[in-house]
């Protein structure tokens, strides 16, 4: 079934991690249909260029703050019916919000598909943005056509919340299978982990637990990479400040374009956070045969399984101990878990299958729309 037209809008098309991740993958899957990709804030050029397709169109509303979002609706509304696209897809809850809203008063308001890219483990780290947002798609979610989640978690989650369940599917993140060179069997020593500096990552949880755990390990060390993550950051200084030897064993990177480097320095990859959806991170890790020390937020646990180590969030004590039992791994007992993980993700997350899956997901919800002024479908 050929789609002429699809429209992807969401919050930010600005960053390479979590969902603009995802959306980059399903652009770049894209098949001779003409998509519009909109974006409330903004779009970079080094997201265009990471897509490299000449079929899709980027446009960016520039919303710096809430007084601006009656002016994108209005914005979005005419561009909705300019391009007449044949579906709506909104990526996160200030565009899932908006968009219902505009679909509604450019008189397109049939075809709007939600996709929902976050978990309510821990509704106080939201920002108080998100959170109104959040309410305003529990009561508009019946009005969507249906409702994508990437994970189980996540799912369940909303619907007790208090989302519409009358058609919703969870499609998971998907991941490139990295070519790996064989290298020299060893016990783990480098850890790392990888994200933006914000409350949802819980640092405090990932400094608190590096500090207890390194205190056995004087031959581990840590690296950080991540926008605005830095040895200047309040959480790193209040637990590192009096213990310079454990400090300079922790190197940060910043945020990466590559992150192939990344992943091959390091021995397993560390997630702390409070709340999550689907944490590419760690299928991204595993991908590289790197195991992961896990909390419990999202599906990380359903994606690492029986391939590393998972604790409840927001208990250092627990995830120190998961990392000092990693640390302590034999070379061959740490060869059969990275191994593991590198199958985990070859069996159930291959990129490719995952973006078929959106790809029959999104053209099967597709209909021919009518729009206002006009008694015949939008050809």
């Amino acid at each position: 079934m050929a789609v002429k037209m699809i429209m992807h809008f969401i919050t930010s098309y600005a960053n390479t991690m979590g969902a603009e991740r995802m959306l980059t993958n399903v652009l770049r899957d894209s098949r001779g249909e003409h998509v519009c990709v909109v974006a409330l804030v903004k779009i970079t050029d080094r997201n265009r260029q990471l897509v490299s397709c000449p079929n899709i169109e980027y446009i960016g509303l520039g919303v710096r703050s809430s007084v601006g979002i009656p002016a994108a609706i209005m914005k979005l509304a005419r561009l909705i019916r300019q391009r007449r696209p044949k579906v709506i897809v909104c990526w996160m809850y200030h565009a899932m919000a908006i968009g219902l809203v505009a679909a509604r008063i450019s008189g397109f308001g049939k075809h709007v598909i939600w996709n929902v890219r976050t978990s309510l483990d821990d509704l106080e780290s939201l920002s108080s943005s998100a959170q109104m947002a959040l309410q305003m798609c529990k009561r508009l979610s019946g009005s969507a056509t249906a409702i994508m989640y990437n994970s189980h978690r996540s799912r369940d989650q909303h619907v007790s919340f208090g989302f519409s369940g009358k058609n919703d599917f969870v499609i998971p993140n998907g991941f490139e299978l990295p070519i790996l060179e064989s290298v020299e069997s060893r016990p783990p020593l480098v850890l790392g982990f990888a994200g933006r500096y914000h409350p949802a990552k819980d640092f405090d949880n990932l400094f608190e637990s590096i500090e207890t755990a390194f205190n056995r390990h004087p031959r581990a060390t840590f690296i950080i990479a991540g926008r605005d993550v830095s040895a200047d950051t309040t959480e790193f200084i209040k637990h590192f400040r009096s213990q310079p030897s454990i400090a300079e064993r922790i190197h940060f990177y910043g945020e990466l374009r590559d992150m192939s480097a990344f992943y091959r320095r390091i021995d397993g990859l560390v997630l702390s956070s409070r709340v999550e959806g689907f944490p590419n991170v760690v299928g991204e890790a595993m991908s590289y045969g790197k195991p992961v020390i896990s909390t419990d937020v999202g599906d990380a646990a359903r994606i690492v399984a029986n391939t590393g180590f998972v604790v409840p969030p927001r208990r250092p004590d627990l995830l120190a101990k998961a990392i000092d039992d990693f640390l302590c791994l034999s070379a061959d007992d740490y060869t059969v878990l990275s191994g593991r993980a590198r199958q985990r993700i070859e069996r159930e997350y291959q990129l490719s299958v995952i973006t078929d899956k959106y790809r029959h997901f999104i053209v099967s919800h597709c209909r021919t729309p009518t729009y206002p002024h006009s008694n015949r479908p939008v050809k």
